[in-house]
């Protein structure tokens, strides 16, 4: 049996009205879903083009500082042990000179913090005051930046103010990659599982602390990177000491002798804090106690806390 259509018969001329008709919106939509979609692929080109690590114009890394108006770019010469830091623009590859006379470096090798000071070094073309480059010849940080402290246990962070307002940027360094999903256990990062936590808060003399620490789930065989942050006046105390240890789950035995930690300004991400003192957890601890000691300025008092933790 025949089947016919029941749809009306359509006259040339309609027919080619409304082809005429589709061909324009096609074409029309298409102009618009191009442009689109070629902006989006730029900006993701951008965005690639400055990830945190990836390679900047003078052939260093790109360091993220938690905003998109300035980036910096970490250099390294070997032979000469000389280290360098870029400022950089929105794109990650113009040069952006600040008002600074330095930048900081802090560095944590096997929970032994150390700072090192790179001087501005204003290219010829820049304004007086102003810098876009910062260096400093240190073997020992050259070795840090470059991955030959044959240290698992190694942190660096840059440290630099824009305008008044301080930043901190990741360095990554070949002895920890970038997060704690690896399988030596000894990233680092303070994002997702290295967010920081606090366990307790104490008012002291004026002074409002809490202890805490770096990451949502404390695992054996892991490092824990003990943070206390002091304030007073709801202001951040930068000129106190801070020490850490690690006890045992009774609070007597010592698995991690005290070591120090580094004060780290305010950023886009964090608080202030104190930090960079991380301890090994053993690999069978099932609980530990973090003990933090704290000399507050101006000779106002010594404490010494303990906080017990459960690991996984």
């Amino acid at each position: 049996m025949a089947i016919t259509s029941k749809r009306p018969a359509v006259g040339l001329a309609a027919l080619a009205t409304l082809v005429t008709l589709a061909m324009l919106g096609l074409s029309g939509c298409g102009g618009r879903a191009g442009d689109a979609g070629e902006a989006a692929g730029e900006h993701a080109a951008a965005a690639d083009e400055h990830d945190h690590g990836a390679e900047g114009p003078h052939g260093g890394h790109i360091i993220e500082l938690g905003t998109e108006d300035h980036h910096a770019e970490l250099t390294h010469d070997e032979g000469a042990h000389r280290v360098g830091i870029y400022i950089l623009g929105p794109d990650a590859k113009t040069a952006k000179p600040i008002e600074a006379e330095s930048v900081i470096i802090n560095v944590s090798v096997d929970g032994q913090p150390s700072q090192y000071t790179l001087p501005a070094a204003p290219q010829p073309s820049e304004a007086a005051g102003n810098s876009s480059y910062f260096e400093i010849v240190s073997e020992p940080l050259c070795a840090v930046v470059c991955g030959e402290t044959e240290s698992p246990r190694t942190h660096a962070r840059l440290n630099v103010t824009i305008d008044g307002k301080p930043y901190v940027g990741l360095i990554e360094t070949e002895a920890h990659e970038h997060d704690h999903e690896h399988a030596d256990g000894h990233g680092h990062s303070h994002a997702g599982d290295d967010a920081l936590m606090w366990r307790q808060h104490i008012d002291e003399q004026g002074y409002r602390i809490a202890l805490g620490h770096h990451g949502r789930t404390l695992i054996a065989g892991h490092e824990v990177e003990p943070a206390v942050q002091i304030t007073r006046d709801g202001k951040p105390v930068a000129d106190a000491q801070v020490f850490n240890a690690l006890l045992a789950g009774d609070g007597k035995t010592v698995l991690i002798d005290e070591v120090a930690t580094v004060y780290e300004p305010p950023s886009s991400e964090e608080p202030a804090h104190y930090a960079q003192g991380a301890l090994k957890i053993p690999a069978d601890a099932r609980n530990v106690v973090i003990r933090y000691r704290i000399v507050l300025p101006e000779g106002k008092a010594e404490r010494t806390f303990d906080v017990p933790a459960d690991i996984e």
